[in-house]
C-alpha cells in the first residue's frame, strides 16, 4: 500500500521504504512515478542512498521507465562528481 510507504519514509526507516516500495510496484506506471517522485524527495533532503535504493527498485521492476532511468544517470553523474 501507498500509505505504507508513506509512512516508512516519514519515519525514516530506509530498510521498512524499500521493502514495502518493493511490494507496492507492480509494473504499473502511475505507482513506478510516485517511488520516482518519492526518491527526489529523498534525494534533495540529502539522502542519495536512500534515492538510489528507490530507482533501483523501479528499475529492477521496470527496466526501461524513463524517469527511473534520468534519475539514475543523475545521481550517477553526482556520484562520479564526488569521487
Amino acid at each position: 500500500r501507498w500509505a505504507d510507504v508513506r509512512i516508512n519514509h516519514g519515519r525514516g526507516e530506509l530498510p521498512r521504504l524499500l521493502a514495502s516500495a518493493r511490494v507496492y510496484l507492480n509494473g504499473n506506471a502511475t505507482r513506478s512515478q510516485r517511488i520516482i517522485e518519492l526518491a527526489r524527495e529523498r534525494y534533495s533532503s540529502g539522502d542519495k542512498n536512500g534515492a538510489k535504493g528507490l530507482v533501483q527498485i523501479v528499475l529492477q521492476r521496470s527496466p526501461d521507465f524513463p524517469a527511473a532511468m534520468d534519475l539514475n544517470a543523475q545521481l550517477e553523474s553526482t556520484k562520479s562528481h564526488e569521487e
